[in-house]
């Protein structure tokens, strides 16, 4: 058996404080499968499925091991811009900013997002 769900364009599922699963018209799944899965680069770890032409996934799992320097923040938000560059040219988002912060010795990625007139800030330890 399969199970089939027609959403219209910038629809999401979530879960309702009851557990039903319902619709809504946030755009956090794809944030958060564009920056945390793994994305493959030079045959090099990631999800199998994912080549370096499509914009599944982001290269962020390289960094896992780097010192926190300049070069690593600037690298972060270089890989998250990458990963969530096509919110903006498939119209998803009206704009996005991306950057990045130190927090209690951790790399935080700041994403702004202006999406018809809203702003949705999220932030992300990596």
């Amino acid at each position: 058996m399969s199970i089939d769900f027609l959403l219209s364009d910038n629809t999401d599922l979530q879960y309702s404080s009851n557990g039903d699963l319902t619709s809504t018209n946030t755009i956090e799944t794809a944030i958060l499968t564009a920056l945390f899965f793994e994305k493959r680069d030079n045959n090099q770890k990631g999800h199998y499925s994912f080549s370096n032409e499509n914009n599944d996934g982001s290269k962020l799992w390289k960094l896992k091991q780097s010192k926190i320097t300049q070069k690593t923040l600037n690298e972060v938000r270089r890989y998250g811009e990458e990963a969530l560059n096509f919110l903006v040219i498939e119209n998803l988002v009206d704009s996005l900013v991306v950057s990045t912060s130190l927090k209690d010795n951790k790399i935080i990625l700041l994403i702004n997002i202006e999406k018809n007139g809203l702003t949705i800030e999220r932030e992300y330890d990596i």
